[in-house]
């Protein structure tokens, strides 16, 4: 499950690592490279490596879309906490440091497998790890999957789960669910730009409907914990019956 993020003047690439043959967790590491000897196509480049650690799974680094030396890595490892990671330092300039910040949020677990229509199949929706994380002007947007029972349903779906936390203050000024009565949304990405804005683009399914894309988002006026109605931006064309 490797993951790469961008800073002003670094490169993360993390990861979940297995042993082999037996394929046993053996933690989420992350590697820090210098991005100036990357862009420049140097010979060699300065790195640091921080080993796999059991207590740590997907630690997801940001794509940073303004000017930051921090790089940023939220992950979701208990079910009311973002645990957040900054990194600070370049590799072969000054030493690499880690800060962790424990985040308190709303419950987080695991969202349920989607119908679609014309095969019994369900669709796996992963599950309630950080999937899609950007950085702009000190808001971080992370996004994953939950399980959620939308206003007026009679059962669980799977839903959106989008939070901004704010890293000028290291608080959450937003968590907020995603549903619809009768659908199941999963996989989100989102990109915020330079005035607050959020677009969020994601897969639905239903009973009724193969699996397609539609997409959501904020304006920076909009209240608090609110996105706006979705919107389709491509039908699914036909069922996913492969079980991998």
């Amino acid at each position: 499950y490797p993951m790469l993020g961008v800073s002003d003047d670094k490169v993360v690439v993390s990861y979940n690592g297995f042993s082999l043959p037996a394929e046993n967790f053996i933690g989420a590491g992350y590697y820090v490279l210098n991005k100036a000897s990357l862009t420049a196509c140097a010979a060699s480049v300065s790195m640091s490596r921080v080993a796999p650690n059991v207590s740590r799974f997907t630690p997801h680094p940001a794509q940073s879309l303004g000017s930051t030396s921090n790089l940023y890595m939220p992950m979701h490892a208990a079910t009311n906490t973002l645990t957040l990671l900054t990194i600070s330092g370049v590799p072969g300039v000054s030493v690499v440091t880690e800060t962790s910040t424990a985040l308190a949020i709303r419950s987080w677990t695991d969202p349920p497998a989607a119908p679609q229509l014309g095969s019994g199949v369900l669709l796996d929706t992963s599950d309630n790890r950080v999937l899609s994380v950007a950085w702009q002007n000190s808001s971080l947007w992370v996004a994953g999957g939950e399980a959620c029972t939308p206003a007026g349903d009679s059962g669980a779906r799977s839903c959106l789960r989008v939070i901004e936390v704010r890293t000028d203050t290291s608080t959450v000024r937003q968590d907020m669910t995603f549903g619809s009565v009768g659908e199941y949304y999963s996989y989100p990405a989102l990109r915020p730009d330079s005035a607050g804005n959020v677009l969020v683009v994601f897969t639905r399914s239903s009973s009724s409907a193969f699996a397609g894309v539609r997409a959501t988002g904020r304006l920076a006026s909009d209240p608090l914990n609110t996105l706006g109605p979705s919107t389709e931006l491509r039908a699914g064309g036909g069922a996913q019956t492969d079980p991998l």
